[in-house]
């Protein structure tokens, strides 16, 4: 059963709940910044509008020297709907010890249910790799998708998140890998995310 930890103002990190000795919570830092084995991004075959990379895409780009764009450009990540590329050679400037990027495919296109996919494969490759922490950073507001589009994101990433874990349990007696999994303040209007996550834990995924 999971269990939904009791809300306060969002700051930093924010508790959400926790599961079967994983630990989920809600962080304002960047990817940069967050010291988990996994950081998770999610990228779109090109930005909103085609507007160029803005905000902590932007600034991970340049930390590693172009190479988000760089990988779209020449096509060695076409960023369809599911597609992963492992980033695991980082500069000391990233906290994280390996980046996965997932394809959200076309940003114009896009619904939450996308993110909701790109969250299960997270979840799948981090228990793959054994990994201890995680830091999902869809960064769906700096690739230019508003908050008028991102209503029920966070039940849905949540719900998905579940899905694949207790999916992966049936199939084993020993414990997880996993202890924490942190969602990006992002994932819909910063200011909410955390109660529309506690209200996911709570009503859902009981």
């Amino acid at each position: 059963m999971i269990t939904s930890d009791a809300g306060g103002a969002s700051h930093q990190p924010v508790q959400i709940g926790h599961w079967h000795g994983i630990e989920f919570d809600v962080d304002t830092r960047s990817p940069l910044e967050f010291p988990a084995e996994f950081c998770v991004i999610g990228l779109f075959t090109q930005q909103a509008n085609g507007r160029p990379l803005s905000g902590s895409l932007h600034l991970l780009d340049r930390a590693l020297t172009g190479a988000l764009e760089a990988v779209r450009s020449d096509g060695l990540f076409h960023a369809k709907e599911g597609d992963t590329m492992l980033l695991s050679s980082l500069p000391a400037t990233i906290a994280a010890r390996a980046v996965l990027l997932i394809g959200l495919g076309d940003a114009d296109a896009w619904t939450p249910s996308v993110t909701g996919v790109a969250a299960a494969v997270a979840m799948r490759e981090a228990l793959r790799l054994g990994m201890a922490s995680v830091f999902f950073a869809p960064l769906l507001q700096d690739s230019g998708i508003g908050p008028e589009r991102t209503a029920g994101t966070a039940a849905t990433i949540f719900a998905n998140v579940l899905r694949v874990l207790k999916m992966h349990g049936q199939d084993r007696q020993e414990g997880f890998s996993l202890r924490r999994w942190t969602f990006s303040s992002g994932l819909e209007w910063k200011d909410i995310t955390p109660d529309l996550l506690r209200d996911a834990a709570r009503n859902i995924l009981t």
